[in-house]
């Protein structure tokens, strides 16, 4: 069978798109399937395109067993709506006009969304080579944006609705990756026999116990060390990180990393020079095959969301990776995550609730034992029920049924 993802972030881009897409690429392949992606040039989240690329339009090269064909794209930092808008907009133009042609002819095509402007190029690609077109959901886009506040339900969010529905129609399946999600959909009309839930997960050749050797780096010598580790995003609510290590700055023995890049990382940096914070400390940041050092490095990772009734729907996808990783996670999250951390036997407190977060945090830091034994559960719980390689062998099976 052969499988073409339309997809604007992969690797060596950071993120949970391009680690859905190679985990799940590399079973199918291992399994005799063909896989191509159509994808950017490497650019996110900073918007610099690496020198190799540079004065080219379309580049195909292998990603181990992948087939790659890389197309140019105005490349932006992920900054703002506008810069994301563009540079969406720019590739899912140029997937279409010079990249989508050179791939061998699919037997199906998923596009995945976020980002959403990549769904026109990929339907349309699907629709002229009558190929099976299958929309994988791993965000209620533009819902999210009314719901945090970003966006008013004005004329552009009642377009984008509309586009969003009509792909919704078109789509021979839907695949979503939370339970949650198909709720909403069927919630809308949608019928509940075309969506179909894979949910994120972890794989457990990536994602094994790493080694503490950004401890020191990150500001963590003698210290019980707290951090998040991924996309500083908007909606990612990390501010209530830095309210904790305003509550807990007298505390000597506690300290504060955030790793990686984003859209609201300047920001963020701002508060806590402002606020004098000498406990918390930012780190640029890491290749892929770091980051479970990274998680090692910490005492126990932090994982939360802006308080919005909305987002207890959304399922981070990096709590997967770190409780592989047998790293414990505090998070303030709620609905259906939170269940999935509390099952795992982690720690849970209210979005948005920075005493109990801090609390929590220092609970932790006294009871590190404590910790130890829900790193291992958390690994346990993931490899009963959101082992990425299990996880890859439902959605063939599901391709296959819609290539049929």
């Amino acid at each position: 069978m052969r499988i073409l993802w339309v997809a604007q972030w992969f690797p060596p881009d950071l993120g949970a798109l391009p680690a859905r897409i190679t985990e799940m690429s590399s079973v199918w392949t291992a399994e005799g399937h063909e896989v191509s992606v159509v994808t950017a040039f490497p650019h996110h989240p900073l918007g610099k395109i690496p020198d190799a690329y540079r004065g080219k339009f379309v580049v195909r090269e292998k990603y181990g067993d992948i087939d790659v064909i890389r197309c140019w794209l105005l490349a932006l930092p992920n900054r703002s709506m506008w810069q994301r808008t563009l540079c969406q907009v720019s590739f899912s133009i140029t997937a279409v006009l010079l990249g989508i042609w050179k791939a061998k002819r699919p037997d199906v095509v998923i596009v995945s969304s976020p980002p959403f402007f990549t769904l026109p190029g990929g339907w349309l690609f699907a629709k002229l080579i009558r190929a099976p077109f299958v929309f994988e959901v791993r965000d209620l886009w533009p819902a999210v944006f009314v719901e945090s506040g970003v966006m008013k339900k004005g004329l552009a969010y009642k377009v984008l609705e509309a586009m969003e529905k009509f792909f919704y129609r078109v789509a021979k399946r839907i695949i979503v990756v939370t339970r949650s999600f198909r709720e909403d959909l069927t919630s809308r009309g949608f019928p509940e026999e075309k969506i179909g839930v894979i949910p994120n997960g972890a794989d457990f050749e990536t994602w094994t116990p790493g080694k503490p050797v950004f401890r020191d780096e990150l500001g963590g010598e003698g210290k019980a060390l707290f951090g998040f580790v991924g996309t500083h995003g908007v909606l990612t609510g990390l501010e209530l990180i830095l309210d904790a290590a305003t509550i807990l700055r007298d505390d000597p023995n506690i300290a504060f990393a955030f790793v990686g890049e984003g859209a609201d990382k300047e920001r963020l940096m701002n508060i806590a020079r402002e606020r004098g914070l000498t406990n918390v400390r930012f780190h640029d940041a890491v290749a892929k095959a770091s980051v479970k050092d990274v998680y090692a490095s910490l005492d126990a990772c932090l994982v939360s969301l802006v308080p919005v009734p909305f987002f207890g729907k959304f399922i981070p996808s990096k709590i997967f990776e770190i409780l592989a990783s047998e790293k414990p996670i505090i998070a303030a999250l709620s609905g259906e995550p939170a269940q999935i951390l509390r099952e795992a036997g982690n720690f849970v407190v209210a979005p948005g609730d920075a005493a109990a977060f801090a609390r929590e945090i220092q609970r932790v830091a006294a009871d590190r034992a404590g910790a130890a034994e829900a790193g291992r559960k958390g690994r346990a719980y993931v490899a009963e029920h959101f082992n990425r390689r299990d996880l890859a062998r439902q959605y063939i099976r599901e391709l296959v049924r819609v290539a049929k």
